[in-house]
């Protein structure tokens, strides 16, 4: 079992390694923190994220998670710009990100919330040196 586990962990892919980071470590708290403003500041309140996926390389880091509040409820989004889009079905309650490491830090690239297509295909042409497998497909 712990062979299993370590090997969703840490995954190689055409020489580039993503790592998962768990759940109370630096990076994945660094990573949160440099995502979260982003968000709060479009949904006016307080969030934390329901990570479904993040993967780290050398450089790079790939989230997609739902923000929900502090208290694990919802977002509540009737005052926020999404609600119209909500109401007429066009929004996935999910925030996809791609960060990149400058120094210790880590500096948000691209993101969107509430998307309903699948927009990092467009990302990682832009930022070419983005390793596809910190994404999830390796074969882009």
């Amino acid at each position: 079992m712990r062979w299993i586990l370590g090997c969703i962990a840490l995954v190689t892919v055409a020489g580039a390694q993503v790592v998962i980071p768990k759940p109370d470590s630096p990076e994945r708290k660094a990573i949160m923190n440099a995502v979260r403003p982003l968000v709060e500041k479009k949904v006016k309140q307080k969030v934390v994220f329901k990570v479904n996926v993040l993967r780290v390389s050398k450089r790079y880091a790939f989230m997609n998670a739902q923000p929900i509040q502090p208290s694990g409820k919802p977002v509540d989004y009737r005052k926020t710009i999404y609600w119209e889009d909500i109401q007429n079905g066009a929004f996935d309650d999910q925030v996809l990100v791609l960060l990149k490491k400058s120094g210790s830090k880590w500096k948000v690239l691209e993101w969107s919330l509430g998307a309903t297509d699948w927009p990092v295909e467009d990302w990682l042409r832009k930022h070419k040196d983005a390793p596809k497998d910190v994404v999830g497909f390796a074969g882009y």
